[in-house]
């Protein structure tokens, strides 16, 4: 640890998270409707090829706020199918097995964020960040 200068935590990579319906094999070797990105960061709907909203990137954040609160990945799985039925059905550890002590709100936090139907998640940013603080919250 350095003294008298503060230390920061910065996310650097985002990866790449976007579904290229029409790429030519011919000029970058991606095949025609190559679906890109790391899979344990895409929403259910990404994975299907649904239309791009804002709820795809809300998805990939709340993985990474779970992963910053308790230090693993919340869809695992040893194969591709096992992941993809994780995310799918939303499969993920409970809050409580990996902190104890945790308030119940953040358990409350994560089935919203990670609901299977897309609706009965956060719509925007605001929602978002508005439910992440609540879990904050001292009252």
């Amino acid at each position: 640890m350095r003294t008298g200068t503060p230390e920061f935590v910065k996310i650097t990579d985002f990866g790449i998270a976007k579904c290229l319906p029409q790429v030519s094999e011919d000029t970058s070797g991606t095949l025609t409707g190559m679906l890109l990105g790391t899979f344990p960061y895409m929403s259910p709907e990404q994975l299907r090829r649904d239309s791009i909203t804002v709820r795809w990137d809300l998805w990939a954040l709340s993985v990474i706020a779970f992963e910053s609160l308790f230090g693993v990945q919340p869809f695992v799985g040893p194969d591709l199918p096992t992941l993809l039925n994780a995310i799918f059905e939303s499969i993920y550890p409970p809050v409580s097995s990996l902190i104890p002590q945790a308030p119940p709100r953040w358990q409350e936090f994560f089935n919203r964020a990670f609901a299977r139907s897309e609706n009965d998640r956060p719509g925007s940013i605001d929602e978002f960040w508005a439910d992440l603080r609540s879990c904050f919250s001292s009252s």
